[in-house]
């Protein structure tokens, strides 16, 4: 159940719950309190509506009824919950919601995990897997691909000329420059997104030089998966990177 930013977990409520009450009615957000309609057994078996407040603070709400009775439940906040638990995303067509969801999860997701790591480690090759920084301007690189080809274009020198640079290490570039790069893309993405329509979903885009056929839902669902694979790869990559030499 959703109230403003914040979200309630029925199932806590109901396992917390009197024996002799259940939940059958929403919650509604009325200034600082929740006001919940419960039918309350009484003693002859009738279910008879009490209203109820429940005050709240960030993480708890309680419940009071006229018996004097009350019970905790927990509130988890909207930005904890994964992008596609947190509702529409603001202009985004209903049939590419999952492609925003997950391309903005994997920036949450990125940001979160390299807070704090170590910039003489983003070049680092562990077990010679791809770094940290190779990932990032991957990242960043198949957002701007994939959507140049979604939008009925072919690649310029500028793509080529980035793509040839991904992975070669360069120590001018830090670990804020690649973040901020590939926030910026994905900003650029929703952006595409958002004025993309559904009827163009399954028009017809080539793909490199030999135009291999694919259409504009195709390459915008590659576009968040692949996102979403190399950020799991990033997250593995980093945690390995920042293990003492000897536990690698």
């Amino acid at each position: 159940m959703y109230f403003g930013n914040k979200f309630v977990d029925s199932k806590s409520i109901t396992q917390t719950l009197p024996k002799n009450g259940t939940l059958v009615a929403t919650i509604t957000w009325y200034a600082f309190y929740f006001i919940l309609s419960l039918p309350v057994i009484n003693s002859i078996g009738k279910a008879t509506p009490q209203y109820l407040f429940i005050k709240s603070d960030s993480n708890h709400a309680r419940i009071f009824n006229g018996f004097g009775s009350k019970l905790n439940i927990k509130i988890t906040r909207m930005n904890n919950l994964e992008y596609w638990l947190r509702g529409p995303v603001d202009g985004i067509p209903a049939l590419l919601q999952p492609v925003a969801h997950a391309i903005l999860q994997a920036r949450d997701e990125v940001q979160m995990g390299l807070k704090d790591f170590p910039e003489k480690l983003i070049w680092e090759r562990p077990a010679s897997v791809a770094s940290v920084a190779f990932h990032l301007q991957h990242m960043a690189g198949v957002l701007d691909r994939l959507l140049t080809y979604a939008d009925g274009n072919q690649l310029d020198e500028q793509h080529l000329a980035y793509l040839k640079v991904e992975g070669k290490e360069n120590h001018k570039v830090s670990l804020a420059d690649l973040l901020d790069h590939f926030s910026k893309q994905v900003d650029l993405a929703l952006t595409q997104i958002r004025n993309t329509t559904e009827e163009s979903l399954l028009e017809v885009r080539g793909v490199g030089r030999k135009l291999i056929p694919s259409n504009v839902l195709g390459l915008l669902f590659h576009a968040a998966e692949h996102v979403q694979r190399h950020t799991g790869q990033l997250l593995v990559t980093a945690s390995v990177a920042r293990l003492p030499a000897r536990e690698v």
